[in-house]
């Protein structure tokens, strides 16, 4: 299923998602019908898929609480929003993908962005690296 996504004010693209991630946003829709009625006359539906207990855009300030209290009941600390983008780009790119698309899922308009200031080396890469220059100049991989 393509759908369009908003991953930033002004920043909208086509993504393609998983079966099982339209079944959960589905459950969340469910779980939405709730929160509408708990709020009542408050509810100010803006059509947001993630939206505050009113309907509204949340704040940045009580998203990053909500992720905090995940972060923590998952036993992971100091969890930054953009901590997520560097590390799903990082690890993308670790996995081969081509920079061009890790861009154009990060919604980055260049490769620079992404190449510059998103994507970290990921050790195996590293590792990679060791293992082909020791080929090269006849070392041996401990």
């Amino acid at each position: 299923m393509r759908v369009h996504v908003v991953a930033a004010i002004g920043s909208r693209r086509l993504d393609q998602l998983r079966p099982e991630h339209v079944d959960a946003l589905m459950d969340h829709a469910g779980r939405q019908v709730a929160e509408r009625a708990a709020a009542g006359d408050l509810w100010q539906d803006s059509g947001l898929v993630f939206p505050s207990a009113r309907g509204t855009i949340m704040d940045p300030r009580n998203f990053r609480r909500a992720l905090d209290e995940v972060a923590i009941a998952a036993g992971l600390s100091d969890l930054h929003p953009h901590l997520l983008r560097h590390s799903a780009v990082s690890l993308l790119s670790a996995a081969g993908v081509p920079l061009e698309a890790v861009a154009d899922v990060a919604g980055h308009a260049t490769t620079a962005m992404t190449e510059g200031v998103y994507r970290h080396p990921v050790a195996s890469s590293v590792s990679a690296h060791v293992a082909a220059m020791e080929g090269m100049f006849g070392g041996s991989s401990r």
